[in-house]
């Protein structure tokens, strides 16, 4: 009977063999490092802080300087503390390789069967595959030969990951670093293109605040002025069409449609205005007027309301109050009831 155990010697054997001892080697160099760099730096604040203990870390640091070419005077300058950090660094790497070279998970052939079925999703049959040795019965035969079927996919590379390469492919610091970098930099506008749109946009929201004032107006004397309700809507037309119309790339010809528009809402305001006046003048009755007003004159100051001019109206009511002031008072004369006769 050939023997097709997937777990016998071979090359791809062996190279899983491999990754597994150096996935455990580099779980235990990682879990050593961090530990003895914390035992490190605790033992160097304790001495330092204390004073306890009395260890030469100046002369230490000084001659380690010395051979490597800096000038330092110990610890006390930043010079000899970065040199204390990277002896304090060797000393906890080098420490923790070969505490990791002499400890570390060795893997048996039932270790990696469980992570071949756990990456494979196999219900433990490479696990039920390394126990048939010592095993008894007649589906032994079935076991390895859906075992070797399985074991044509199956790629060490991917069912044991290096700690290195999969750390570098989740480095879940870069997004964080980067987005900081962004907050920090300043912005690259060299051609003034962001300014310019930053100030189209201000413009456009200008404009807007001023078409919903105008809207907002026209509603408030839609009912007085139905004549000039079709201007109203067509200026709000044109304003949305010059909005759509405005380019980022031409800020002049955005500025100069622009102002167009206002001029055009600002005489619309004037219209209304001088509107609202001539009604309110014409309201008036017989009994509330000042005097009678000649009719060539509220021409003429309609006509001055319609080019946004109230300074002779202006002039005329003042005029009119003055003389309401020196008029006489009127005196209300009382009719004396007539005196009831007592009866004889």
């Amino acid at each position: 009977m050939r023997d097709d155990n997937p777990f016998r010697p071979g090359r791809r054997a062996l190279t899983g063999h491999l990754r597994l001892r150096w996935a455990g080697f580099g779980r235990r160099l990682s879990t050593l490092i961090l530990s003895i760099s914390a035992v490190l730096g605790v033992a160097v604040l304790f001495v330092r802080l204390t004073g306890l203990v009395n260890l030469p870390l100046d002369e230490m640091v000084t001659l380690t300087a010395g051979l490597i070419g800096i000038q330092t005077i110990g610890v006390a300058d930043w010079a000899g503390l970065g040199v204390l950090a990277a002896i304090l660094v060797l000393a906890a790497v080098a420490v923790s390789s070969l505490t990791a070279a002499c400890w570390h998970d060795r893997p048996t052939r039932s270790d990696a069967a469980r992570v071949i079925d756990r990456h494979h999703g196999t219900k433990d049959l490479f696990l039920t595959l390394t126990l048939l040795d010592g095993s008894a019965g007649n589906y032994q035969p079935l076991v390895a030969r859906n075992a070797i079927s399985k074991s044509a996919g199956i790629q060490p590379a991917p069912v044991v990951p290096l700690p290195l390469s999969r750390g570098s492919r989740k480095t879940r610091g870069r997004p964080g670093c980067r987005r900081a970098a962004g907050a920090c930099r300043p912005p690259f506008d060299p051609f003034d293109e962001v300014a310019r749109a930053d100030e189209i946009k201000q413009q456009r929201t200008e404009l807007e605040r001023e078409a919903r004032k105008t809207k907002v107006r026209a509603e408030q004397l839609s009912d007085e002025e139905d004549e000039n309700s079709p201007q109203v809507k067509q200026a709000i037309d044109e304003l949305k069409a010059a909005l759509k119309k405005m380019a980022t790339a031409a800020p002049d010809a955005n500025r100069k449609l622009l102002n167009q528009q206002r001029k055009k809402l600002g005489d619309l305001h004037k219209m209304a205005d001088a509107h609202k006046l001539k009604q309110t003048l014409n309201r008036t009755t017989n009994d509330q007027k000042f005097g009678q007003i000649d009719s060539p004159k509220v021409e003429k100051w309609s006509k001055e309301l319609q080019e946004g001019s109230t300074d002779n109206l202006k002039k005329e009511l003042e005029s009119k109050r003055r003389t309401s002031r020196n008029s006489p008072n009127l005196t209300v004369t009382t009719v004396p009831r007539p005196r009831r006769s007592d009866p004889s």
